[in-house]
């Protein structure tokens, strides 16, 4: 029991000592902030959950060709390997979001060309043997890849693939 009054993190009523749950809202007085987040914007709540898991899949995804040509450069194939069959599990197990990203005009360009710009990152820097080449290279796809992160993840056409995605898994999961 809380022995002070204190105030309610989602409707501000003030309660009394003694009270664990808001008299008003019926929210409890050591509700986490996310379940405040929960109450107020049920919605709003769910969206951005969902934003936060759909950021996780797309880095997944993009990063995917790297890891693949650094190991076969690196000749480990056991741990190339395991890289394939990691991969191989991820797109079985979100064979729904690679299908959508395969339909989603958007996202497979983008997707492809965030890729694409890792992977000439990565054989530039091994392939080229001009220094001053290599650097200039390396700088100007690194300025690519900033942009192109920003395009992925915050860009209102990213938030517009957000809506889309949303509302096919939304459709598909009821």
């Amino acid at each position: 029991m809380i022995k002070y009054n204190w105030v309610c993190n989602q409707c501000s009523n003030v309660n009394q000592a003694g009270t664990d749950i808001c008299t008003t809202c019926g929210c409890s007085a050591y509700a986490p902030p996310d379940e405040i987040d929960a109450r107020k914007d049920p919605s709003g709540y769910e969206l951005r959950s969902f934003r936060a898991l759909l950021d996780k899949k797309v880095i997944a995804f993009c990063y995917t060709p790297v890891f693949i040509v650094v190991f076969a450069f690196n000749g480990n194939l056991l741990a190339l390997m395991l890289v394939v069959l990691s991969i191989a599990s991820l797109v079985i197990t979100e064979f729904d979001f690679v299908k959508f990203i395969f339909k989603d005009k958007w996202a497979k360009k983008s997707f492809a060309g965030y890729s694409v710009s890792m992977l000439l990152l990565f054989l530039v820097r091994v392939t080229a043997t001009n220094e001053v080449i290599v650097n200039t290279v390396i700088a100007l796809i690194l300025v690519y890849l900033l942009a192109m992160s920003y395009y992925l993840f915050k860009s209102q056409a990213s938030e517009e693939f957000l809506s889309r995605y949303y509302k096919h898994h939304k459709e598909n999961v009821n």
